[in-house]
């Protein structure tokens, strides 16, 4: 099955990297964990105020697995991944649920279980939990689903629990100014002191046991004599987070004195403070190379050179509280999750923060892409236009020279020439390999608003907003080869015959055909008022797109062949106007509203159209009989495209989403979304590129992966 795969980060504004966005919590998302592999993330929320919902994504595509529900709305809402990725442990209430990973079905509940602070051994065959309102440490086996153990002795509540690597020992902490080392015996080894331990560490070879003190202390111990190595004491604020890196040589410690301190584990010494920063999350990547935190209730997380303390870059995005925060194994990617209902990918990879930095800064207002499907061309209102390569997303030229915003671009078959046109009235067309300015052209006294190239690559046309004027040119020398007048209102579609030959243009209540070559109008159709036209790859059939119905013409005799409608009983509200949608002949009722945007198979078979009514229709182009109701959007479908083996239909919306669809399916089968309103979209004769372009200037590359 076929996916959307994002060719590089853009999905904020311009100097970030975020990957993906993945929706569906409907709120705050509580806790989350990624599988050992790097390759899903759990999260958890309160989708109904009584109803938690776990839901398992795949991190690289954003498709959604699973949702998992249980109605309980009590207690902490912790997750877990067990090390061998099969299972997730969620504590409930006064419960731990166990859940298989493949299937999203529970595998088992522990009920009446403690959960408050709860682990799972490297072996992933017990959990370990504890409560706070019981010092008694609770040993679950997962296999035979038992209670195992019960392990007393602490007299106040567990604030901490750890265990080793190689899973022989449990270390737990207490109110009760304690630290307990259990072995398989219920008689633990206990270490005494005059304060409580707030938090453990182990390291990864099991050598060094690393604990604070509520007094500001941090204790590095040998983990077989449980002699003090270092005690490392900087003030009396309290110590809440404590993380090792994974080559056990440094300590990172967060305090409430808003510090943040990195320790040489082997001597002890200080190596770097970082100020003013009250840590709520910490982690290093997996490589040793960079930490990554947010502070207390902040929206935007920080990624520091874990060497030298440096903050490389921030990351900005969730628009409420970042709760949690975890990294892939392969340190390239990184999650969060937010009180904004939302789940965050990010791209650590240090080459992505430039990319978007260098792109267009306002709203995407046209895309062309090359044919061969190398390099797509953007335009936007920064009265820009870019040049990109498609399989890495590099930009390869920046073209300035308009004074306004771009609205209408084309290549040359051949991809080595782009024409663009823009609200400043003016046509310019441009080497696409140097980026010069070839030609500047100035026939037209208002903003060019459809521009499109003969299949030879000889000649374009162009069309303006206002006046009814359509112009003719020659693309090697700019000469303008005729001014084609006929219309008496605003031009609103055109399109040229495959053949290269005719030109078809539709505005106010009139279709008119054009001999290229000599400038005459050879057919004239009072009928309709057109805003989409397309002409059928053989030149047979010309498809035109109205608000209230969508006309099939045969080019040859320009017969009306099929007239689909908007339902009357939704269209039009205005019942004098009723009677002229009833004499229309050939009526098929589809849509219940206007209909937004058209397009055709490139086997020239079906028609695909969509309306305000958010549903996509498609219809046998012979016909006229509905083939499919496609169902997915939220709200109004703006723009569609057919791959070229006519097998998928890409669509987007004001819901912020683009969507994947089998043509012969009702139901989505991928979807991007994005944070910011969707624009424009193109797909590549590869069948395998889609770009787009949203409204705060981001391109999103998006390759068809199955």
């Amino acid at each position: 099955m076929k996916y959307f795969l994002p060719l590089k980060p853009s999905l904020d504004l311009a100097g970030g990297s975020l990957f993906r966005t993945m929706r569906g919590h409907k709120g705050k998302v509580y806790d989350l964990a990624l599988t050992p592999d790097g390759t899903k993330a759990v999260s958890n929320s309160f989708d109904t105020p009584n109803d938690l919902f776990i839901r398992v994504w795949d991190i690289e595509t954003g498709k959604q697995y699973h949702i998992m529900e249980d109605p309980y709305p009590h207690g902490t809402h912790k997750l877990a991944v067990t090390p061998d990725g099969k299972k997730i442990v969620s504590r409930w209430y006064n419960a731990i649920r166990i859940w298989d990973i493949e299937t999203g079905k529970q595998y088992h509940s522990f009920d009446n279980a403690f959960g408050y602070k709860f682990l799972i051994t490297p072996n992933s065959e017990k959990i370990i939990s504890s409560d706070l309102s019981d010092p008694t440490i609770q040993i679950w086996d997962i296999k035979d689903k038992i209670l195992l153990r019960s392990l007393k002795g602490h007299t106040d509540k567990i604030n901490d629990l750890a265990v080793t690597h190689d899973g022989t020992r449990i270390i737990s902490s207490s109110s009760d100014n304690t630290i307990r080392i259990w072995n398989n015996e219920d008689s633990p080894q206990i270490l005494e002191f005059t304060n409580n331990v707030t938090s453990l560490a182990v390291t990864q070879d099991d050598k060094k046991l690393i604990f604070s003190l509520s007094d500001g202390t941090i204790k590095i111990l040998d983990i077989i004599t449980l002699k003090t190595i270092h005690t490392l004491k900087v003030n009396t604020s309290r110590i809440y987070s404590l993380v090792v890196t994974n080559d056990d040589t440094k300590l990172f410690s967060g305090s409430q004195d808003g510090t943040i301190r990195v320790w040489d584990i082997e001597t002890g010494h200080l190596i770097y403070s970082i100020n003013n920063y009250v840590v709520s999350n910490m982690i290093t990547t997996f490589d040793n190379n960079k930490m990554i935190s947010t502070s207390q209730h902040s929206k935007t997380i920080e990624v520091w050179d874990a060497h030298s303390g440096k903050c490389l870059y921030g990351l900005s995005g969730h628009t409420e509280q970042i709760n949690v925060i975890a990294v892939t194994p392969d340190n390239k990617k990184l999650v969060s999750n937010s009180d904004d209902h939302t789940v965050k990918v990010w791209n650590l990879d240090d080459g992505s923060i430039s990319f978007m930095s260098e792109g267009h800064t306002a709203k995407i207002t046209a895309l062309a892409i090359t044919q061969d499907s190398k390099k797509t061309v953007s335009g936007s209102a920064d009265n820009s236009i870019l040049v990109w390569d498609n399989n890495t997303g590099i930009l390869l030229n920046r073209l300035i020279g308009h004074t306004s915003w771009i609205t209408a671009l084309a290549v040359t078959p051949d991809g080595k020439k782009i024409v663009s046109g823009s609200l400043d009235n003016v046509i310019k067309v441009w080497d696409v390999d140097s980026g010069q300015e070839l030609h500047d052209l100035k026939g037209h006294t208002d903003k060019i608003t459809a521009l499109a190239v003969t299949p030879d690559g000889k000649k374009f046309v162009s069309e303006s907003d206002y006046g009814g004027i359509i112009k003719v040119w020659d693309v090697d020398s700019g000469q303008e080869l005729h001014d084609l007048k006929g219309h008496t209102d605003k031009i609103t579609a055109l399109a040229v015959t495959p053949d290269g030959k005719n030109l078809v243009s539709g505005s106010g209540n009139e279709l008119i055909m054009w001999d290229i070559l000599t400038g005459k109008k050879t057919h004239l159709i009072n009928r309709g008022h057109a805003f989409d036209i397309m002409i059928t790859s053989d030149g047979t059939k010309l498809v035109s797109r109205e608000f209230e119905s969508i006309k099939i013409w045969d080019v040859k005799t320009w017969d009306l062949l099929t007239d689909i409608q908007v339902h009357t009983d939704f269209w039009p509200p205005d019942k004098s106007t009723a009677s002229k949608v009833k004499r229309m002949l050939n009526k098929l009722e589809g849509h219940a509203i206007w209909i937004t945007t058209c397009t055709i198979t490139p086997d020239g078979k079906k028609i695909v159209s969509a309306s305000s009514d958010n549903i996509i229709r498609v219809w046998n182009m012979n016909t006229g009989k509905l083939l499919n109701s496609l169902n997915g959007h939220t709200d109004k479908i703006t723009a569609l495209a057919v791959t070229p083996d006519g097998t998928n239909i890409i669509s987007i919306s004001n819901d912020n989403t683009i969507k994947l669809w089998n043509i012969k399916n009702e139901n989505p089968i991928d979807q991007f979304t994005t944070d910011h309103s969707i624009s424009v979209c193109k797909v590549a004769n590869d069948g395998k590129t889609v770009v787009a372009g949203d409204d705060s200037g981001s391109l999103h590359f998006l390759r068809l992966q199955e």
